[in-house]
C-alpha cells in the first residue's frame, strides 16, 4: 500500500534537481521561497568534491518542479522529500537549507529524525516574520500581476547586502521559471506556509546544527537568529560580516569553507 501511495505522489513531485557526486554521504540542499537550485550553484562542487553525494532540489511550486498543487503545506513538502529519498535510495542525508527551506528542513527533522544526519541552516524562517504589506494585503488575483522581472529586481535589492550581486545571469536565472504555467500562482500559494511557523517550537530537536546568517540580513531579524540559537542547544553558529540574506550566494567561500568544516567533524 504505501508503495502505491508513493507511486501516486510522483506525478505532483516530478521535479528538477542537480546531483553531483557519488556514495552513501548524502547532502540534500533545499532552497527558500521563489528561489531553486541556482542558489546552490557555489556549493554543489565544493560539496561533492569533498566527498559527498549532493542533491539540490526544486521544492514544489519552485524552479523546474510541478505547479500543480491546491496548497502548499509542511505535509507537503514532507512527502516530497520523504519521496525523492525513496526514490534516489538515501536513508539518511545532512540537510542544507536557506530561508523558507530551513522552515521545512527543521519541521521535517522534527517528524523524520532517523532520515537527518545534521542540519546546516542559512538565514532559516524559524518564527513569524513580517510580510510585505503587498504581500499580505494584497488579494490574490493582483499579486500574480505584480509579480514581474522589476519586482525581482527590487526584491533581490533587500536580499543581498552587496548590489553587485545583483548580476543580469542571477535575474535570469530566477525570473525564467516564472514565465512556465502556473509559477506565479504557486508561488502566491505558497505565502500560505508562512502561517504555519505561529507557535513553533525546537527545544525537541537533537540532530547535530550549524546556524550560518549573515549580520546585515534585512529579511529575517538577529532577534530570531538569537532565539533559535538558545532552543537548538545542540547548534553551532557562524556569523558573516557584511553580508545579507543569502549567505551562500554573497559570501560562498565562506560558507562553503563553514559547511565542509562541521561535515568534517561529524565524521
Amino acid at each position: 500500500m504505501k508503495k502505491i501511495f508513493l507511486l501516486l505522489l510522483i506525478p505532483l513531485f516530478l521535479q528538477g534537481f542537480i546531483e553531483k557526486g557519488t556514495g552513501d554521504n548524502h547532502v540534500l540542499l533545499l532552497h527558500g521561497f521563489c528561489a531553486n537550485t541556482f542558489t546552490w550553484r557555489d556549493q554543489l562542487e565544493t560539496l561533492s568534491s569533498a566527498g559527498y553525494h549532493v542533491w539540490a532540489i526544486d521544492l514544489a511550486g519552485f524552479g523546474k518542479s510541478c505547479k500543480n498543487a491546491e496548497s502548499y503545506s509542511l505535509a507537503l513538502y514532507e512527502k516530497q522529500i520523504l519521496t525523492f529519498m525513496k526514490q534516489h535510495r538515501i536513508p539518511s542525508s545532512h540537510i542544507v537549507a536557506h530561508s523558507m527551506g530551513g522552515f521545512i528542513a527543521l519541521a521535517f527533522t522534527q517528524n523524520h529524525p532517523s532520515s537527518v544526519r545534521s542540519l546546516l541552516l542559512l538565514a532559516p524562517v524559524a518564527y513569524p516574520i513580517k510580510l510585505p504589506t503587498i504581500l499580505a494585503k494584497c488579494p490574490s488575483p493582483l499579486l500574480s500581476l505584480l509579480i514581474t522581472e522589476t519586482t525581482l529586481r527590487l526584491a533581490l535589492k533587500r536580499i543581498f547586502y552587496n548590489n553587485d550581486c545583483i548580476t543580469d545571469q542571477r535575474i535570469e536565472a530566477y525570473w525564467a521559471p516564472f514565465q512556465t504555467p502556473g509559477a506565479k500562482e504557486a508561488a502566491i500559494k505558497v505565502l500560505g506556509l508562512f502561517d504555519s511557523l505561529k507557535g513553533r517550537s525546537y527545544k525537541n530537536i537533537k540532530t547535530p546544527t550549524f546556524l550560518i546568517w549573515g549580520d546585515k540580513d534585512k529579511i529575517i531579524p538577529l532577534e530570531q537568529f538569537i532565539l533559535l540559537q538558545k532552543e537548538l542547544a545542540c547548534s553551532e553558529v557562524m556569523v558573516i560580516a557584511n553580508c545579507g540574506h543569502a549567505p551562500q550566494e554573497e559570501c560562498p567561500h565562506a560558507v562553503n569553507k563553514g559547511l565542509v568544516s562541521f561535515l568534517k567533524r561529524l565524521s
